[in-house]
């Protein structure tokens, strides 16, 4: 199982949250051990790229993303998917991590998305 946080900086576990998950610097993926496997920097539409947040997860194989945020439409892409959206407001990947693995973070569903016209 794959499981990707978007991130501002590349410091696999100690990597912190982005805020807004489709402008994070980089996607950190773990494997549901919570080793790190890979690390890529985010080069969707929103940075100059061609793809959307949710299909760069996609296609790097992610199941599960853990992030503090999303909005309505980026949750329909992932439910489209089948990539599973977790909220999170811990700090780190490791903490984020943690509290999946305790089954301790709410599922995102419509009520928890963000209103913006963002992804």
């Amino acid at each position: 199982m794959k499981i990707v946080f978007p991130t501002e900086t590349k410091d696999g576990l100690n990597s912190e949250l982005s805020e807004h998950f489709g402008r994070a610097n980089f996607f950190v993926f773990l494997n549901e051990k919570g080793e790190v496997l890979k690390i890529i920097e985010n080069e969707s539409e929103h940075k100059g790229g061609v793809l959307k947040p949710p299909q760069i997860m996609k296609n790097e194989g992610a199941e599960v993303l853990i992030c503090k945020g999303t909005g309505m439409r980026a949750l329909e892409l992932f439910r489209n998917f089948g990539i599973l959206v977790y909220i999170s407001q811990e700090k780190t990947v490791s903490l984020a991590f943690k509290k999946w693995k305790e089954n301790k973070l709410q599922k995102a569903n419509l009520d928890t998305a963000c209103r913006g016209e963002h992804l």
